[in-house]
């Protein structure tokens, strides 16, 4: 099964992409280690930075909430 490459994409532009492809996935949010001034979540958007197959043969999308300008 082709599995589309989401890395960059915002997160819920990727779930789309998975659903129409029958691909089961999850996420797992991280943060950055160093932040310069807080951001308001409503200012950013999460993006997909890492796809990796789980144990159930689905994908796991790792996001971090990124500033938009």
């Amino acid at each position: 099964m082709l599995k589309p490459d989401v890395c960059g994409m915002r997160l819920e532009e990727a779930e789309i992409l998975m659903r129409e492809a029958g691909i089961s996935c999850s996420v797992e949010k991280i943060e950055p280690f160093f932040k310069a001034a807080p951001q308001p979540q409503e200012k950013g958007s999460f993006r997909v930075i890492r796809m990796r197959e789980d144990a159930s043969g689905g994908l796991l999308l790792t996001v971090c909430a990124v500033p938009d300008s």
